[in-house]
């Protein structure tokens, strides 16, 4: 609630005040001075009594991002996807923040033919290859050129490619194109865009790996990626060997995970990473606090070990 004082710092009365805001879509104030935020970004809320105007700048930051994914987005036959759970940065995609306790339809003018989450934001691919992304913005992992967050899905404006799959990771996003390369957009202080900076990214950005690719996972801080020949390569955060390249070293490149397995797809984790391999068993390496690797105990692995129990997985 905002309130106006004159020079001997005494409140004038409420009616005597009228208040506007420069731009309503990041925030707008009424006859009381109630403030209410709608946006992220930046305004001027002005004060006027008489012929006298007083002016303040105000910014809306983005909400606190989420630990880890804290909602969820499936997708139904028909292309329609549905979303449920968190909702404070827009992740539903609904047009609002609003959280939900079953899933609510993603209100999307087009046929979807995937979807992904990450940790406070969403994003889902055509059958056209164009990718729609949703909910916080504010590292650029929307890939929109922006840090603004999107309360509904928002098209990866100016693309002059298109994706395959889209993986989203943390506060960051990576996308495998048709060309079998991958580019990745958002926050990158660990190196998990893979383009050998620490500097962030508001549009997608190729890896310049001369590297082919046929899947790609993003994690917490990491990025993870099979190759066309099945080896398996990331990059990103290590502290706890989430690289698989047998040790704890962060690297903004892409390091080849340290095994002679071929893989045919792989799952990073927040800070762990779990792959199929060729002969359909599971290789897991990374933090293990949780018993996340499935090794039966909970000491943390920087090198894939093959899950030992026997099954075969799809």
């Amino acid at each position: 609630l905002a309130n106006a004082r004159n020079g001997a710092g005494i409140t004038l009365p409420t009616d005597d005040v009228v208040w506007s805001s420069r731009d309503t879509l990041v925030a707008s104030i009424d006859a009381l001075g109630l403030l209410t935020a709608h946006a992220e970004g930046e305004t001027v809320i002005s004060a006027t009594l008489g012929s006298d105007v007083a002016t303040v700048s105000l910014t809306v930051d983005p909400p606190p991002a989420a630990s880890w994914v804290e909602h969820v987005c499936a997708w139904a036959s028909g292309g329609s996807v549905y979303c449920w759970g968190r909702g404070v940065s827009g992740e539903l995609g609904g047009g609002d923040r609003n959280g939900s306790l079953v899933p609510r339809l993603v209100p999307f003018q087009g046929v979807l033919r995937s979807v992904t989450t990450g940790a406070g934001h969403s994003c889902g691919v055509m059958d056209s290859g164009d990718t729609w992304c949703w909910g916080r913005g504010a590292e650029g992992q929307l890939g929109g050129g922006t840090i603004l967050s999107s309360l509904s899905p928002q098209f990866i404006a100016g693309a002059a490619f298109h994706f395959l799959k889209v993986a989203a990771g943390g506060r960051h996003t990576c996308g495998l194109t048709v060309e079998s390369r991958i580019r990745c957009w958002g926050w990158n202080n660990d190196g998990q865009l893979g383009n050998a900076t620490t500097v962030g990214l508001r549009d997608p950005v190729l890896i310049e790996s001369g590297l082919r690719f046929k899947d790609v996972s993003a994690g917490a801080r990491h990025t993870c990626a099979v190759a066309e020949d099945g080896l398996m390569w990331c990059w990103g955060a290590n502290d706890r060997g989430q690289l698989g390249d047998a040790t704890t070293t962060d690297s903004q490149w892409p390091v080849r995970v340290a095994t002679g397995a071929r893989f045919l797809s792989v799952s990073a984790g927040a800070d762990h990473t779990c792959a199929l391999d060729e002969g359909q068993l599971a290789q897991c390496w990374g933090a293990n606090t949780s018993a996340q690797l499935g090794r039966g105990h909970l000491e943390d692995r920087s090198h894939p070990t093959p899950l030992s129990f026997g099954f075969r997985y799809e």
